[in-house]
């Protein structure tokens, strides 16, 4: 194999990066929404 293409490994990335910042989205609007219930 040896050389990865660039241009894949960063798209790999950004979908990575995109799945993490919607699963912290939705962890802190449930936590939010836990805080608004106990209130």
């Amino acid at each position: 194999m040896g050389v990865f293409p660039i241009k894949s490994v960063i798209e790999f990335a950004i979908v990575i990066i995109k799945t993490l910042l919607s699963f912290l989205g939705l962890s802190y609007s449930l936590i939010k929404s836990d805080l608004f219930c106990q209130v």
